[in-house]
């Protein structure tokens, strides 16, 4: 019997799509305000201030450092380097500030979470919460604290805003309760947010479109003698 020869049907489609897209790596940058308290709040306690992302491609926040009260900093501080804590990120809708939402619960949703170990005061406490990301535009965060005091330190006018290209950030309050009186106002929170902006596609690649589609184009060609040369061999027989 005749063998026919058989060409395997590789998927042009699925090397178009490699070769067109391409997400961008995008690494991993930051924000930082002070890590210099001279204040301190309570266990359990928020701090809130307003982030504005300017980047056009919004932002994937990935995790948070924040200065952790201790029994070196204040009397009424008894955190412990170590001490095994963590916090929960709150933010308002698009265009909302924490100004005047510090009591106001239904202006909040928890989009975050992490845990970790308290370091020394004054020293970044990393918490590496769950990523959530935020389009461009104004947002309120409240960092609530779990099992840990915040350090932060009292605003002065000059030490409450800290931008780069990418976001700035307007500081803050304070409350010994989640989003109860008293409010406790300036306030500067301690810390830095760690993010990368949103991977995008990258554009198709002019040479790999030519390449896929005439890679494309031969592949027709094959399986179109494939077929004539299929139908041959069964009008023959054996």
């Amino acid at each position: 019997m005749m063998q026919a020869k058989t060409f395997p049907i590789v998927a042009a489609a699925t090397i178009f799509l490699v070769l067109g897209h391409q997400d961008k790596a995008s690494a991993v940058s930051s924000i930082s305000t002070i890590f210099s308290a001279d204040n301190a709040g309570s266990v359990g306690g928020a701090v809130y201030f307003d982030v504005n992302i300017t980047n056009a491609q919004g932002l994937v926040f990935t995790s948070i450092d924040t200065n952790v009260c201790n029994n070196n900093l204040f009397s009424n501080c008894n955190t412990p380097p170590g001490r095994l804590g963590g916090l929960n990120v709150y933010i308002t809708g698009p265009g909302v500030s924490f100004v005047g939402n510090e009591t106001n619960a239904g202006a909040w949703s928890l989009v975050a979470s992490g845990t970790g170990a308290s370091a020394a005061v004054n020293t970044p406490t990393s918490v590496n919460i769950s990523d959530f990301t935020l389009a461009p535009g104004q947002y309120g965060f409240a960092l609530v604290a779990n099992n840990w005091k915040h350090a932060y330190t009292n605003g002065t006018g000059s030490n409450q805003s800290f931008s780069n290209s990418d976001l700035a950030l307007s500081l803050g309050s304070a409350s010994n309760v989640p989003f109860t009186q008293p409010i406790f106002s300036p306030r500067v929170w301690n810390g830095t947010l760690n993010y990368q902006p949103q991977s995008v596609p990258g554009p198709l690649p002019i040479l790999g479109v030519a390449a896929a589609f005439g890679f494309s184009r031969q592949l027709r060609k094959r399986i179109k003698r494939h077929r004539e040369t299929s139908s041959v061999t069964t009008a023959l027989g054996s």
